[in-house]
């Protein structure tokens, strides 16, 4: 299995068993793992939960080198945790909602 959150996807079979997601009127559409708590994800990963973005895993990083192309290291909810997050998403942040 891929990690979750790290690859861009057109549909559910590019992500060997994740899910291709991307919340509405965002793109592109990412594999991840759905998750209602960190026991879902992966070690390496975070669960991660907005308003607008569904429960999702993504690879917790100490640096935008620890990320694949066309994701960024960011705090996505500001309680001081790095994720790998799809750039494009990073940059509207704002419109995921708390």
């Amino acid at each position: 299995m891929i990690e979750s959150g790290t690859r861009r996807c057109e549909n559910d079979d590019y992500c060997f068993g994740l899910s291709c997601y991307a919340p509405a009127t965002f793109e592109p559409k990412v594999c991840v793992a759905r998750c209602e708590s960190e026991i879902e994800c992966a070690a390496s990963e975070a669960c991660v939960r907005l308003e607008k973005l569904a429960p999702t895993c993504y690879a917790v990083c100490d640096s935008p080198s620890d990320c694949y192309a066309g994701f960024d290291c960011i705090d996505l909810v500001g309680e001081g945790q790095l994720v790998c997050f799809p750039s494009p998403w990073a940059v509207r942040r704002d419109d995921l909602g708390n």
